[in-house]
């Protein structure tokens, strides 16, 4: 019987121990809170190693891969702050942080997804491009207006319940760590957008300019330039009024050389080959002269003057070949420059995250 006695004992304390090592440990306000900001912050590093791309315009087509990656990890975030739950019956930070996700994850489906069909018409035409440039831009600001919107309801969370000491000032700084990003690639695009929009307007017209100079046509030509030089002029006007950027002033430089190159080919180097153009004018008129006589009323000094203009005209192609070849090939590296150049600001002020 004693023996009974000690074994149902030793049964009920090993009962108790096993039902008190599985219960969970109820978490203290502070530790609960911790817990939902770890994954705060593992969902923001999923977001900004997508949306940093975005903002650097990489293919977005190709980023697609990426988006739904995102996605998925957003989707198992969700699930493991629904494991931590509430603290008590206090639902205030588990609710705001579930709102944030949802949020967010609407734009990564919706939005987001919508910028590949952007990114195909932009091509067709600058407006397209500005639709797109700005889209991106509104992203950024609807991201964080959701972001603000979840640190104020932390914040009021803290001096709820926390005393202002180091830890609440560091975790409110962590927490706007991602706003300040966004904030900052509003400002980013307010600089870029204008000054990339008058590149491809200034590049477009040009476009038209050279057209008219192939075909020869000179007083297209003088009209376009005189269009040309009127818009240098709005896009410089634009440009001293513009504000910087972090007082980066590298694509506004980049931009003024553009400008400068531009004056100067309608003012000297169009005007210039143009000159060649007239001169080919001149001898294929003088030929085609020369060919209608009579030979028999062609003499050898008919003849010899035609031998020099021949030679005259193989000159002046030579040196028209000449010009034009180092004229294009300045204007083309130019072009490429700036568009690498104003893929470098991005990439400096954005820093993508892989």
């Amino acid at each position: 019987m004693k023996l009974l006695k000690i074994n149902i004992f030793i049964l009920f304390c090993f009962l108790t121990i096993s039902n008190l090592l599985a219960q969970k440990k109820e978490m203290t306000r502070k530790e609960h809170l911790d817990a939902l900001n770890t994954h705060y912050y593992l969902l923001n590093d999923h977001l900004w190693k997508y949306i940093s791309h975005i903002n650097n315009r990489d293919n977005i087509n190709k980023l697609d891969k990426k988006r739904r990656a995102t996605a998925k990890l957003f989707y198992d975030e969700q699930k493991a702050i629904k494991e931590i739950g509430t603290y008590k019956n206090d639902a205030l930070i588990f609710e705001a942080l579930n709102i944030y996700i949802e949020e967010n994850d609407a734009i990564l489906k919706n939005e987001l997804k919508n910028l590949a069909d952007l990114e195909k018409e932009s091509e067709e035409s600058i407006e397209n491009m500005e639709k797109l440039l700005k889209e991106i831009q509104k992203i950024n600001r609807q991201l964080n207006e959701i972001t603000i919107k979840y640190i104020n309801v932390v914040k009021g969370y803290n001096s709820k319940y926390f005393s202002k000491t180091e830890y609440t000032i560091h975790k409110e700084a962590r927490h706007e760590n991602m706003n300040n990003r966004l904030a900052d690639v509003v400002k980013i695009y307010d600089h870029f957008i204008p000054i990339y929009l008058d590149f491809l307007k200034s590049k477009e017209l040009e476009e038209k300019y050279y057209h008219e100079f192939a075909q020869k046509n000179s007083e297209n030509v003088n009209e376009l330039g005189k269009q040309l030089l009127e818009l240098n002029e709005d896009c410089k006007y634009r440009l001293k009024n513009l504000n910087l950027y972090n007082k980066d002033t590298s694509l506004v430089s980049e931009f003024n050389t553009v400008l400068t190159f531009r004056e100067k080919e309608v003012s000297e180097s169009i005007p210039s080959m143009m000159k060649y153009h007239q001169k080919q004018i001149d001898f294929d008129k003088a030929r085609k002269e020369f060919m209608a006589r009579d030979k028999s009323t062609l003499k050898p000094d008919d003849y010899d003057q035609m031998d020099v203009l021949v030679a005259e005209i193989n000159t002046s192609n030579s040196e028209y070949n000449t010009l034009y070849n180092d004229f294009f090939d300045d204007r083309n590296e130019l072009i490429f420059h700036f568009e690498k150049m104003a893929k470098v600001f991005l990439a400096k002020h954005i820093i993508r995250e892989h």
